[in-house]
């Protein structure tokens, strides 16, 4: 009983990321968080640097989750619950765990920027998180995809800490090229989603 009532748990999940909506604008989210770190790597001036951190990066985090969701709600009710009907997730957990990811993520790049000694290697920390999360998602969701993205996590973490000096250029890389095969593999999943399931006017 217990093992029916945890796959069809996980099917309900499942369904939200099948459409590859959420990969698509999270993705895009993790874009503009590599170009916004690539930008601070590049940035000579401390005191510009510190502006760019201090005050723009968790703008550009906050503000872009809050906009992530908005963009992902209307897509979702635009593309999918016309084509496969409407869940009702409780809320209150999903965004909890996304904060606390996000909080994750954000910690290790303030601690690798500002006290460097407390993570060597930022671009390989944040590989290596970010690859260990969607592993776990595409093991705990069973969406194959995801273990693709992890990998790429992990290796573009591993080059940017070998091959680039410097750890925010190659923390905004790691960002900047995992979201970007997020945006890929969701288009795909988008693709085969929209059509496996053509909308009721298209069937008509």
């Amino acid at each position: 009983m217990q093992s029916r009532i945890n796959e069809i748990v996980k099917k309900t999940y499942q369904y939200f990321y099948f459409d590859g909506l959420p990969e698509i604008t999270s993705g895009s989210l993790f874009i503009i968080a590599g170009f916004w770190l690539i930008l601070m790597g590049l940035v000579e001036n401390p005191i510009s640097f510190a502006v760019l951190s201090a005050v723009g990066l968790p703008v550009l985090i906050f503000g872009g989750v809050f906009i992530q969701n908005r963009v992902l709600r209307g897509l979702k009710e635009r593309i999918t619950y016309p084509r496969t009907g409407y869940v009702d997730y409780r809320r209150e957990q999903s965004d909890r765990k996304r904060w606390v990811l996000l909080g994750i993520i954000f910690l290790v790049s303030f601690l690798g920027i500002f006290i460097p000694d407390t993570w060597y290697e930022l671009p390989l920390g944040i590989g290596v998180i970010l690859g260990a999360i969607y592993i776990y998602l595409g093991y705990r969701l069973g969406i194959r995809r995801f273990y693709f993205a992890g990998f790429v996590a992990v290796m573009v973490g591993l080059l940017g800490a070998t091959m680039l000096p410097n750890e925010v250029i190659g923390a905004g890389l790691v960002f900047l090229l995992t979201g970007l095969m997020l945006v890929i593999s969701g288009g795909w999943g988008l693709y085969q989603y929209v059509r496996s399931h053509p909308a009721v006017n298209e069937v008509a």
